[in-house]
């Protein structure tokens, strides 16, 4: 890591800033992004997240003494609480300047990201990787997650075989008798949609739904179903506009999935999660089972979990073995248009299907 790169993160760090925009003129003028960016900025970005987390828990632990004193009023109660209160001020004050630090460094990511990828024009190379569950897919977040270890994607033709015993009773359009189905899809975390289907807030289009919430929020199995795949190649955090880690491309940590709701197929997919994915490929699993932890990963903004959903219209063994092809989580209705249809599957709110 070079002299100037460890200057930056420390002014970055240390000093608070009002508006971190006002940096544009200096990035623009006199300082060179080549120099500024380089591989050791994720792992930055990764130890002022950590640092940030660990004086957050630090923060509410000092809020929760300090509630305590005052309604216990134990002796000297008010020299306690007035230290307890100075000490939550500061690491508020503390958390601030991280946070100016992480948006400023997520400026330089932006600025120096490159184009974004054409999903209709993969290399070979990557879908080898994808395709095989080697760990070579692309990468940008800071530090790597479990990996393939715990997470291997491509569902492969045993996995299908232990699950159904054998092909046989694959042909119809419902999961086996073992998984029961779902009576309904369930919302599979709790928070507050920050951007809807088909378009984002200011406009642009956004092929799916994203959940607001905290780093590591749970997030369960909407519905009863089969793990097509998942994969966290990268860390926990790190994502900003232009990060095309992870599978699909800017998708960092992801899970794809078929669930059954109400004797209907549905694909469900994941992206930015956290690495700390519960599930692989080839599982069963039932509504309400955790599946993964949310996190802030690939081409995203802040902690959140984009949802997408597909109404199937072929069988099980048809939509496994489509998949089995290519792992496309867009179930072949492509990236640049809303409520597409293809022979495999139609894309759907979730907003509409899912329940609290």
């Amino acid at each position: 890591m070079n002299i100037l790169l460890n200057f930056w993160i420390l002014i970055l760090a240390l000093c608070p800033m009002q508006n971190p925009d006002t940096l544009d003129y200096w990035f623009d003028q006199e300082v060179k992004l080549d120099v500024i960016v380089s591989s050791d900025l994720d792992g930055f970005r990764q130890q002022i997240e950590k640092t940030k987390r660990r004086l957050q828990e630090g923060e509410t632990n000092t809020h929760r003494t300090y509630n305590a004193l005052i309604n216990q009023r134990e002796a000297h109660w008010q020299e306690k609480s007035a230290f307890y209160a100075n000490k939550a001020r500061q690491l508020a004050q503390s958390i601030k300047s991280l946070d100016q630090a992480l948006t400023v460094l997520q400026k330089i990511q932006e600025r120096n990201a490159p184009p974004k990828p054409d999903p209709a024009n993969v290399p070979e190379e990557v879908w080898k990787s994808v395709l095989a569950g080697t760990p070579d897919l692309p990468h940008g977040a800071p530090g790597y997650g479990p990996g393939f270890e715990r997470a291997c994607p491509a569902f492969e033709e045993q996995d299908l075989q232990n699950l159904m015993g054998g092909m046989d009773g694959l042909e119809g359009t419902q999961l086996p008798d073992s998984f029961g189905g779902s009576s309904g899809l369930k919302m599979p975390a709790a928070g507050v949609i920050s951007a809807g289907t088909w378009a984002y807030p200011g406009g642009g289009l956004h092929l799916g739904m994203d959940l607001a919430l905290s780093m590591y929020t749970p997030v369960y199995a909407p519905a009863d179903g089969i793990i097509l795949y998942a994969a966290a190649p990268v860390g926990d955090g790190g994502g900003y506009l232009g990060n095309w880690c992870g599978w699909p491309f800017g998708g960092g940590n992801t899970i794809a999935m078929i669930g059954q709701s109400n004797d209907r197929l549905y694909g469900i997919t994941f992206c930015h999660l956290s690495s700390r994915i519960q599930v692989r490929s080839g599982q069963q699993v039932h509504q309400g089972d955790l599946i993964a932890y949310s996190g802030n990963t690939g081409n995203s903004t802040g902690p959140h979990t984009h949802i997408e959903l597909f109404d199937l219209k072929v069988s099980l063994a048809d939509a496994i073995h489509a998949f089995q092809q290519g792992a496309d989580f867009s179930f072949g209705t492509g990236w640049d248009t809303p409520a597409t249809c293809s022979w495999i599957a139609c894309r759907v709110r979730p907003e509409l299907y899912f329940g609290r």
